[in-house]
Formats: C-alpha cells, structure tokens, sequence
C-alpha cells in the first residue's frame, strides 16, 4: 500500500512541477511568485478545511507543532522553488530538493527516530548525489546530443535559491515523517495547519509589499501590473489541487517506510519523470555529462533505498 501512496503522490507531484513551472514562466518576478503561491495556498487551505471537517479530524498538541513548522518550511520552499525555477533547469532545482530531501534526513534520522540507523553505503550513496549535482550545473562547454540551446552559468544567487530550495525541502519531508511518527492527530489536521501558516505567511508578504510600494509611491513594472490570464488561472488551480493531493499521499505513504528509505526512494521513483519532463516539456539543454549525472543520480537513489 504505500508503494502505491508513492507513485499517486510522485505522479501528481510532476504534474504540479509542470503547472508551477508554467505559471512562473508567464508571470515572472518575485510579486508573480507571491501572488501565485498565496492563491495556491489559500486553495489548498479552503479544501484542506473541507477534508477536516468531512473526515472529522483531530488535533494534538504535539501535531499541531510539528505542522506549525511544516507550513513556516513549505511557504519557504514554494517561494524559493518557483523563483529557482525561473533561473535554472527543473532537473537542477528538483536534483536540489533531492539533496535536501535526501541527504539532511539521513544525517537526522538516528537522532529524531528510535531505532533507525544510516548504513556505510547509504553515506556513499549520499556523497555520489553531490558529484551529480556537479554534473547538472551548466557549462558554457556543454555540447548537448538532442537540444541546441544556449548553457548559461549559474550565478552566485541562483546558488542561494537552490541551497534555500534543499534546506526548505528537507524541512516538508522531515516534518511528514516526524508528525506520522509522534503525533496522534489525523493527517488531515496535519495539512490544514500545515496550508494555514503557508496562507497567512503569503498573505503577510503580499500586504508588505503593497503597502511598501504606497508608503514609497513604487511604480510596479507593466507587466507586474498585468492581470493574469486564464492560461495561469487554470495553471494554478491544476498545481493547487496536485499540491495538496502531494502533500496528502506523501505524509500517507511515509507511514509504510523507514526515513532511510522512504525519501530516497521517493526520488528514484520520481526523479525519471523529472528528467523526462525537463528534456520533452520545457526543451532544456541536455549533455553527456548531465546523462552521467542522470545515471548516478537513479542508481544511487535505489542502492540508498536497499
């Protein structure tokens, strides 16, 4: 069973990377992403509420801290995501999430869960993500066998957004885990508190800048000003409803595994589609080395998972 919580929630997890990807493509800057992740947020909180109140949910006061948490980590990791995604290639910014998803846990697991233990190759596993990292920056020298675009270097604040991206991510998962293992609550508690924060800490942002913008008379570039079309409309429906049943699933699935396990092997199921999506939807340049990297990536993902 939770195999299948894990393939529901990676399938719509890439369907929400598209969505995302596409809105931040046709409403760029750092105003867009706030907008659009308060719409989200506040979608997935109005069905998150629903789902409570159907299912009857409950709270405990230990759950409700670790969601408390959760939602600071993923307003955190929603914002940062969309504005790397901006810069960077999707298998870059997702290989970075990865490194947190996967990496820092592992580091923690021993400590936050009795009984659980990192093994000697699990390590090596881990040090062999860093190397494929390396092999997804982008070079000028890059000479790509399926697509003819331009390599750009990544720059010192793209490097930021990613490292935020690993840390924020690190945070959504290591909260999943932590609130199915110590908390009596039900899961739907977990996820309305969760898209709670998430709501109010976007909602928070915006005001500040709009009131930043009046109090300073900022004239906001043309196309900040611009109304959002009905393409981003039904983009970001598409990517709310598929974060939260991401969300949902996830937190779900990650009863059935050990931490050492369950997020590893979280990204060797979804990392492929991350990559098949980034070479045939967004047309981004691809290399013999990013293919090495693709390569390592997959295969120390399942020996981690062993």
């Amino acid at each position: 069973m939770g195999i299948f919580y894990l393939l529901s929630a990676k399938l719509a997890g890439i369907i929400k990377v598209v969505a995302v990807k596409q809105c931040g493509s046709a409403a760029q800057g750092a105003r867009n992403s706030v907008k659009i992740n308060l719409i989200r947020a506040l979608g997935c909180l109005i069905v998150s509420i629903a789902v409570f109140l159907f299912s009857r949910g409950t709270l405990d006061r230990t759950g409700i801290i670790i969601s408390l948490l959760s939602g600071f980590f993923n307003a955190a990791f929603l914002f940062l995501w969309i504005l790397s995604a901006e810069r960077d290639s999707l298998c870059l910014v997702e290989l970075f999430c990865m490194l947190g998803s996967v990496v820092i846990p592992l580091f923690l697991a021993p400590y936050l869960y009795k009984g659980e233990r990192v093994l000697w190759h699990q390590w090596v596993c881990a040090g062999l993500l860093f190397i494929s990292a390396f092999l997804f920056f982008p070079s000028a020298k890059d000479k790509s066998p399926f697509q003819a675009s331009k390599a750009t270097q990544t720059d010192w604040k793209s490097l930021l957004l990613l490292l935020g991206c690993a840390v924020s991510s690190a945070g959504t998962v290591v909260t999943q885990k932590l609130y199915v293992t110590y908390s009596k609550g039900s899961i739907s508690s977990f996820n309305l508190v969760t898209f709670f924060i998430v709501a109010a800490c976007f909602s928070l942002i915006f005001l500040t800048l709009l009131i930043k913008d009046k109090a300073c008379k900022v004239t906001v570039k043309k196309e900040m000003q611009s109304k959002f079309s009905l393409q981003i409309w039904l983009l970001i429906a598409l990517a709310t409803a598929m974060l939260y049943v991401n969300q949902f699933l996830s937190t779900q699935a990650s009863q059935y595994f050990v931490s050492a396990i369950f997020y590893p092997l979280s990204y060797a199921i979804g990392w492929p589609l991350t990559f098949l999506t980034d070479l045939l939807i967004f047309k981004e340049k691809t290399s013999y080395r990013k293919l090495i990297g693709l390569s390592i990536t997959i295969c120390a993902s399942i020996l981690i998972s062993l």
